[in-house]
């Protein structure tokens, strides 16, 4: 439950914070991590070493950032992970001790990583990647991502698209400009528990933050709404017990919306709506694309 007198409304960025999908970075721990060479798989794809590619990405995100921070206003960095882990609480330890979310393991090779994971100490994401994004002097926001693989099946109802944003000539220029200077960027992620580099990268851009947050990870397929669609409408054996969900949810609660969150394998889903005070109330479940 979203209390919104003592958090205010629940916003995108709100909500994947804390249910332990979203987290703030310092860009000088992204350095650290696209400069470590042990950050970079090796590609059939390509001929250069993860250590020349390690030294290329240094330059080129120091690069990027200099320009956010000389073009716009305000420069933010997140990492974007889903440990397939219930729990925002559990997720929030887990990604203290992942492999992307903690910069002392930004060092350990793939071989180095097998034992202390056996042993419980590291945890190993479902899939991971840092965004950027930053505010123009306008008010407006521009953020990269990378192209990821995702499952594009949903269950049930529609999908809340957004129209083109409306945005100033200055914000369409400082967006053509970036979508020149990350042509040879790469981005390394996780995808099913693995490191791949990833060379095609998202551009959007918005009229307010979490219009951009929403394109950006809409995009990458990481975060989707959908108008809500009854849990009993599905081919269950047990369809019964969830239409009294169904009822209580309906009866109870107003704007219904769905959210799935995740791109493969292991992904979240929230069934969410208002109550009478305003306050944001749902339930949520962790499933598996089949």
């Amino acid at each position: 439950m979203w209390e919104t007198d003592e958090h205010g409304i629940l916003s995108l960025e709100k909500f994947l914070q804390s249910e332990g999908f979203l987290f703030p970075l310092n860009a000088n721990i992204l350095l650290e991590f696209v400069s470590s060479s042990a950050s970079w798989s090796s590609s059939i794809w390509e001929s250069s070493t993860p250590n020349e590619v390690a030294r290329k990405m240094s330059r080129k995100y120091t690069e990027i950032i200099d320009f956010f921070n000389s073009h716009l206003k305000t420069l933010e960095i997140y990492l974007v992970s889903n440990l397939g882990e219930e729990g925002s609480d559990i997720r929030k330890e887990a990604v203290k001790k992942s492999r992307i979310g903690n910069p002392q393991l930004y060092s350990l090779s793939v071989d180095q990583l097998h034992e202390p994971y056996k042993r419980g100490e590291i945890s190993i994401e479902q899939e991971a990647f840092h965004i950027i994004v930053g505010e123009t002097f306008e008010g407006e926001w521009l953020g990269i991502a990378p192209k990821m693989s995702c499952d594009r099946t949903k269950r049930g109802g529609q999908r809340f698209l957004l129209a083109e944003p409306l945005v100033t000539e200055n914000t369409i220029n400082i967006k053509q400009n970036l979508s020149e200077l990350i042509l040879d960027l790469k981005f390394s992620v996780v995808e099913c528990m693995a490191f791949y580099r990833k060379e095609k990268t998202i551009v959007e851009a918005g009229s307010i933050k979490q219009e951009l947050l929403y394109r950006l990870l809409g995009s990458v397929g990481f975060f989707r709404a959908f108008t809500f669609e009854d849990y009993c409408n599905e081919d269950r054996s047990n369809s019964n017990q969830f239409r009294l969900l169904d009822e209580f949810l309906r009866s109870n609660l107003t704007n219904l919306q769905e959210y799935i969150v995740g791109l493969n394998a292991r992904y979240f889903i929230y069934s969410v709506g208002q109550t009478e005070e305003k306050d944001v109330l749902g339930v949520s479940t962790m499933a598996t694309w089949t």
